[in-house]
């Protein structure tokens, strides 16, 4: 499949940085502020869980928009549940420059320095895919090797389901 996409952040190595696959993993019910870097839907959505568990939130976004290329109607869903929290707070056009003991320092669209209390940091950048163990099982394999899925290109459940099918279709010839 796919694993967290790295970046290259100063102090993305801090321990109060947890990525988005392990988020639930980590105690984090002592943590009041919570920083969400990526406002794509599983930075959403992670907004969402902590904020019902009374957490505060930022989500720091650097495009205009949140969830850019998000099917419209998810999209809706969680923005209106967002907007009904008082305790989640969204942030465009915030470039993050670092992570440090005092929280997550942005750059704004206007070119201000910010500084975003953090007792925990949510790493939510996308992922990526593990081509070099797709392609090294393809190799080793005596067989026909179809690539579906996250193996392919990071996408959404709907994309991963409709290759899947045509792959298999395409296995079976149509003769299902």
């Amino acid at each position: 499949g796919a694993v967290p996409a790295l970046v290259s952040i100063p102090g993305i190595d801090d321990p109060r940085v947890i990525d988005c696959l392990h988020i639930h993993e980590k105690d984090v019910s002592a943590c009041r502020n919570i920083v969400i870097l990526g406002g794509g839907l599983t930075g959403m959505e992670c907004a969402v869980d902590m904020a019902l568990k009374g957490h505060d939130v930022s989500i720091l976004e650097m495009r205009n928009c949140l969830a850019h290329g998000a099917p419209y109607i998810t999209l809706l869903a969680v923005r209106d549940y967002i907007e009904k929290l008082d305790n989640v707070h969204t942030y465009l056009r915030h470039k993050v420059t670092r992570i440090d003991e005092s929280g997550v320092h942005t750059l704004d669209k206007n070119g201000q320095n910010r500084t975003f209390p953090a007792d925990a940091v949510v790493s939510c950048f996308g992922m990526q895919s593990r081509r070099e163990e797709t392609d090294a099982l393809r190799a080793a394999a005596d067989a026909n090797v179809i690539t579906v899925g996250d193996c392919l290109s990071p996408g959404t459940m709907y994309e991963a389901g409709t290759f899947g099918f045509w792959a298999g279709y395409s296995i079976y010839g149509g003769n299902m």
